[in-house]
């Protein structure tokens, strides 16, 4: 019996280059504000936080909700 690799490079190369596009939005995110040159930059670095914090927030609740039923 063959066993191939060749499935699990390619889903290995998926992940590094999602990881790769997530920290560069990231990056490009908080960065921002400090490009723009308006006089209100200083209120997109926060909210561009919080809304991730609360985007994370969210998920986990939505993952715990579905646990909790699960195990019901």
């Amino acid at each position: 019996m063959s066993f191939s690799s060749g499935p699990f490079a390619l889903i290995g190369a998926i992940l590094a280059a999602g990881i790769c596009l997530f920290l560069a939005f990231q990056a490009t995110a908080l960065l921002l504000p400090f490009v723009l040159s308006s006089p209100y930059r200083w209120i997109l670095a926060p909210t561009i936080v919080l809304l991730l914090l609360l985007g994370g927030f969210s998920r986990a609740r939505k993952k715990r909700k579905t646990s909790l039923q699960s195990h019901q």
